[in-house]
């Protein structure tokens, strides 16, 4: 027999059974992953993102470059590992979420969690959940970026096309710019 483990996390307590190699992808989540869709949204993006505004959150995106570097580094180092360790039948662990949620009491995420909000967001896309939709705006926001780099290699006025950071005047301020969020190592 395996001993029972009490692992205190906020906001509640589970039992765990150490030794059990079904206790992390096969366990019952705490969410749907409809609503945990909802409550990992980082609180500075979520009415962004609830109300589907793409120019704001450009802004808020280049006003909270960390913030975003971590939301694409938890899609891809943990939602989409724990999906594939689950499909081959792996056990991987319970993860921090690195950001504060729209709900403060949300810490963590069982692999069980992180794997249905993988299918989730890969099955109904960017239209109905949100966190795909963050992840869109992000990956369009990166490519805006690159864009603009390409125009200034050609020494084109990019920040004539191209309003990304605030305070930027110039080409050379621009470049800067875009290279402290583009040449990055993910969290």
């Amino acid at each position: 027999m395996s001993e029972i483990r009490y692992i205190n996390y906020e906001p509640t307590s589970v039992n765990v059974k150490v030794g059990d190699p079904n206790n992390s992808c096969n366990q019952v989540s705490r969410f749907l992953p409809a609503k945990l869709d909802t409550l990992i949204i980082p609180s500075i993006f979520a009415e962004a993102v609830f109300s589907h505004q793409p120019k704001k959150l450009f802004r808020l995106f280049a006003t909270h470059k960390e913030l975003t570097k971590k939301i694409v580094g938890f899609y891809y180092n943990n939602l989409f590992y724990t999906y594939y360790y689950k499909k081959n039948s792996l056990t991987p662990s319970p993860r921090p979420i690195p950001w504060a949620c729209n709900d403060t009491g949300l810490k963590f995420l069982f692999p069980s969690e992180m794997s249905q909000l993988y299918q989730w967001m890969t099955q109904v896309g960017r239209k109905y959940s949100y966190y795909a939709y963050m992840l869109f705006q992000v990956n369009q926001f990166f490519v805006q970026l690159r864009a603009a780099l390409q125009m200034i290699n050609q020494k084109l006025p990019a920040n004539f096309y191209y309003n990304l950071g605030e305070n930027i005047k110039t080409n050379e301020q621009m470049k800067v710019f875009i290279m402290e969020y583009l040449y990055y190592k993910l969290p």
